[in-house]
C-alpha cells in the first residue's frame, strides 16, 4: 500500500502544479471599481480593490471620510474651502480615490462649484468620497465626491479608481471664478468658500467705497437747497379738503424750485451721472472681490494638495 502511495504522488503533485493547488485565490471584483497595476520595485500598500463582499457599495463605503478617525467630526455636507483644505491635509492615503479619465458631464453630474469654469474633475484627480448618491432605478451605483478646490461631484463608482493609473494630477493652482459675477454674489462665495471673517471686512470696505459715492452728492445737495429752501417754504401751505391734505405751491415757489433743481445740476452734477459713477464703483468693488477670494482659494489650496506635490 505505501508502495501505491510513492506511486501515486508525483502524479498528484503535477496536477496540483497544472491546477494551481494551494493557491490564494482572490474575491470576485468589486462592480464599479478598477484595479490599478501594482507598481514595480514599489512596497506600497493600500486598500485593495477586491472584495470578498457581494455589494458594489461595500467597497468604496470604507473610503467615505465619516469612516476615518479625526474626520469623522467634520462637517462634509457642504464644506468650506477652508473644511475641505482640512480634510484633503487630514486625511489617509486610504481615504482618497481618483478620476479614472477626464470627467465632463456626461458620466458626471456636478451639485456643487457650478460657479467655477471646467468643474469636472481631470484623470487623475484626487477626490474625497463624501457619501452615497441618492439611487435612481437603472442607473449605476453612485457617490458624492469632492475636490481639493471644493467641487462636488455625483459620479458612478465605475469612473473611478482607489490607485491613479498614470500618477496624480495636480493643477497649479484652483479652478478660477466664472467672470461677470455681481458683487453681492462674490462676497457669498467669499465668506462660504474662504471664511466670514474675511467676506465681513471685504463687505465693509465695499459698503464705505460705495457710500461715499453718494455721500459727496447729498452733502452738495443740502448746501444747493439751503439757500432757497426757506423761500420755498414760505410759498408753501397745507390745507384740509374733504377730509384730505392738499399742499398748495405759489408761482414764485415753483420757480424758486426750478432755480434749485438747476443750480442742483451745475453745483453737484446730475443724477445719472451719480448713477454711472455708483455702477463704476459697484463695478471696481467686485473685481476687488474676486481678487480677494482668488487669493484666499488659492491659499487652502496649496494647503489641501501639499501632500501630494511633497510625493511628486
Amino acid at each position: 500500500m505505501l508502495d501505491s502511495a510513492r506511486t501515486a504522488l508525483p502524479a498528484i503533485l503535477l496536477a496540483c502544479l497544472i491546477a494551481g493547488c494551494g493557491a490564494r485565490r482572490k474575491g470576485p471584483a468589486v462592480e464599479g471599481f478598477v484595479p490599478a497595476p501594482e507598481p514595480r520595485g514599489t512596497t506600497a500598500k493600500h486598500v485593495p480593490v477586491e472584495s470578498t463582499t457581494k455589494s458594489p457599495t461595500e467597497e468604496v463605503a470604507r473610503r467615505y471620510v465619516s469612516n476615518f478617525p479625526g474626520l469623522a467630526s467634520r462637517r462634509v455636507d457642504r464644506p468650506t474651502s477652508r473644511e475641505i483644505a482640512e480634510l484633503f491635509a487630514n486625511a489617509p492615503a486610504e481615504a482618497f480615490v481618483y478620476a479614472k479619465e477626464d470627467l465632463d458631464e456626461r458620466n458626471s453630474k456636478v451639485t456643487r462649484g457650478l460657479f467655477l469654469e471646467s468643474p469636472h474633475p481631470r484623470k487623475g484627480e484626487p477626490l474625497l468620497v463624501q457619501g452615497p448618491a441618492t439611487p435612481r432605478a437603472g442607473e449605476d451605483v453612485k457617490v458624492q465626491v469632492f475636490t481639493a478646490d471644493g467641487v462636488t461631484v455625483e459620479v458612478a463608482l465605475k469612473w473611478l479608481l482607489v490607485q491613479p493609473e498614470s500618477g496624480v494630477a495636480i493643477a497649479a493652482s484652483p479652478r478660477p471664478v466664472r467672470p461677470g459675477m455681481p458683487v453681492a454674489n462674490v462676497n457669498v462665495l467669499l465668506s462660504t468658500e474662504v471664511s466670514q471673517e474675511e467676506a465681513d471686512v471685504a463687505e465693509a470696505r465695499i459698503n464705505s467705497r460705495l457710500q461715499s459715492t453718494t455721500d459727496a452728492y447729498d452733502k452738495c445737495s443740502d448746501r444747493v437747497r439751503a439757500k432757497y429752501q426757506k423761500r420755498i417754504d414760505a410759498g408753501t401751505s397745507s390745507v384740509e379738503q374733504s377730509g384730505r391734505t392738499i399742499t398748495v405751491t405759489s408761482p414764485q415757489a415753483r420757480m424758486l424750485e426750478d432755480q434749485a433743481n438747476a443750480d442742483l445740476v451745475k453745483t453737484c452734477g446730475d443724477r445719472t451721472a451719480l448713477s454711472d459713477k455708483y455702477k463704476a464703483s459697484r463695478k471696481d468693488a467686485a473685481a476687488a472681490l474676486y481678487e480677494q477670494l482668488a487669493a484666499g482659494r488659492a491659499r487652502l489650496f496649496e494647503k489641501a494638495t501639499a501632500r501630494f506635490r511633497k510625493a511628486e
